[in-house]
């Protein structure tokens, strides 16, 4: 869970809720014209989102892929990984 309030990826996700679940509101409580307009902003932020959270994903799995290619490579070397302690 600790992991999960820490995520970047999380924290952009929960702030798409909040703006659509906004939108929704907003449709029903404001005039057409203001409405229409709001819509139009939020719709074109939501792919900006959407591709900032593509591209943390994109950026993480290729850390961890780094990270278990290089622990790879020592193993291969006979190095010590750190590992050994955790039995």
């Amino acid at each position: 869970m600790q992991s999960l309030l820490k995520s970047r990826k999380f924290w952009l996700m929960v702030l798409d809720v909040v703006v659509s679940t906004i939108t929704y509101f907003v449709t029903a409580y404001v005039a057409p014209e203001v409405a229409e307009q709001i819509i139009w902003v939020i719709g074109a932020w939501q792919p900006v989102i959407v591709a900032l959270i593509v591209g943390i994903a994109v950026e993480d799995a290729a850390t961890k892929s780094a990270i278990m290619y290089i622990a790879h490579d020592d193993v291969a070397a006979g190095k010590s990984t750190g590992d050994e302690a955790l039995g």
